[in-house]
């Protein structure tokens, strides 16, 4: 089953590319992914790759993926000299939910650019439905093209840059996110959030929202759930609740807390962007506490509200609340925009070139400066709901918090909106 075309191994942390030929091929076939990804794929996926490489000899190439000297899955793809197209690619089911894809795409990527140094772009379709592969190719830069095939897949592509330039955006996208991480573990942050954790409970509009859109018993994803304040109202309210963070000091705090009150709450350190759930795993997920804000860099927040769609339980909802900036730029509880750290911080976002309209830094901690400069995006209205649209995410109902309760607006919380989701089923247009 081999060709002349050459045969390039790439070796990274333990992993090999190793084209499959007559000496191997049976070790592919014995390849299988889980049963409800058939689907995603062209019947038996590695017989498939082997029929379609034989009978276009010189056209489709196809690979084992081997880590320790092991095979743990296999890809075809074809050159087409300005790029490469992936045609097919799978972990074998024994060897998921270890991190394996993710790796093995990352290799890939560096494997074209050593070994096709002309090339471009890498292209790939995906299935409409496979929400877990959409979101894995887009951390590593994918985007959809808007480009649809006969069967409805999707067309993305990765555009291959200067390596040293992707390099740096990687950098500076790290450091956004770990300025997160760094601003909520800090001496200022933990003592506040540990104890609104203890002693506070729900606001009384955070309440009337859990009451008119949710209803126990149910299982519920809290995606940045800090030191589990919202997570311990839940479960008092029958809630079966799972808390993920990106911050492991809070998740400490949440534990602990949580051992303090007698719950049984799995708190996970996690990243929004990849959780790390099966599909529909949860009657609701909720993405509240204007969590949105701290998530850096609009790709970045689509994927998080794609992953939510994607865990999700059919016919489940996910809650989201944001601040609207065209509200709260003006809002006088609020200081009305104004901030003492604006001109530090204004020096240190002029040292990324990846900010996007509507980032900024941060050291306030409700009123108190944290010494630590954190980062937060500016939403408005219009700029959420494109993502969600973007995030094939439906809107169900949409509410505000100053009027959540009935009877008099709390014009405290006017900045503050709500909005109730759900995974689309049929077409996009008129979803919002």
């Amino acid at each position: 089953m081999g060709s002349d075309h050459h045969r390039p191994e790439h070796s990274l942390i333990n992993m090999n590319f190793v084209e499959i030929t007559k000496d191997n091929w049976e070790e592919a076939i014995r390849l299988k992914p889980k049963r409800q990804q058939y689907r995603h794929l062209r019947g038996d996926a590695a017989l498939h790759s082997l029929a379609k490489c034989y009978v276009f000899p010189g056209k489709y190439f196809p690979y084992l993926i081997e880590e320790g000297g092991k095979p743990i899955g296999c890809f075809r793809f074809r050159d087409y000299g300005r790029g490469v197209n992936l045609v097919s690619f799978f972990i074998d089911r024994k060897h998921q939910g270890r991190g394996l894809g993710r790796k093995a795409v990352e290799h890939f990527i560096e494997w074209v650019r050593q070994n096709y140094p002309k090339a471009r772009e890498i292209e790939l379709w995906v299935g409409p439905e496979n929400s877990a592969a959409r979101s894995l190719y887009e951390g590593f830069g994918f985007f959809y093209t808007g480009e649809v095939n006969e069967t409805g897949d999707l067309y993305m592509e990765l555009h291959l840059g200067d390596p040293a330039d992707e390099w740096e955006r990687k950098r500076q996208e790290q450091e956004l996110f770990r300025s997160v991480v760094d601003y909520y573990s800090t001496p200022e942050s933990l003592e506040y959030y540990r104890d609104r954790a203890r002693n506070q409970g729900f606001y009384s509009v955070e309440r009337a929202m859990v009451e008119r859109f949710m209803s126990p018993p149910a299982t519920v994803l809290d995606v940045g759930c800090g030191a589990g304040r919202e997570a311990f109202e839940l479960t008092r309210m029958g809630y079966t609740v799972t808390g993920v963070d990106v911050t492991s000091a809070l998740l400490e705090q949440a534990k602990a807390i949580a051992t303090e009150l007698g719950m049984d709450i799995e708190f996970r350190l996690g990243n929004g962007k990849s959780l790390d759930f099966p599909d529909g795993s949860f009657d609701y997920v909720l993405l509240i506490t204007q969590m949105i804000h701290h998530v850096p860099l609009h790709a970045n927040r689509v994927r998080l509200l794609r992953e939510a769609g994607r865990v999700v339980k059919p016919g489940g909802r996910i809650l989201l609340t944001y601040n609207d900036h065209d509200v709260a730029k003006d809002h006088k509880p609020w200081g009305a925009g104004w901030r003492s750290d604006a001109d530090k911080a204004d020096e240190l976002a002029a040292t990324y070139s990846i900010l996007e309209r509507g980032d900024q830094f941060s050291m306030d901690c409700q009123g108190k400066q944290s010494g630590v400069f954190g980062y937060g995006h500016q939403l408005t209205r219009e700029e959420m709901e494109a993502e969600v649209l973007e995030a094939e995410l439906e809107i169900v109902e949409r509410a505000d918090f100053h009027t959540i309760e009935g009877g008099e607006p709390d014009e405290f919380w006017k900045p503050t909106r709500v909005l109730v989701l759900k995974a689309c089923t049929g077409p996009l247009e008129g979803r919002l």
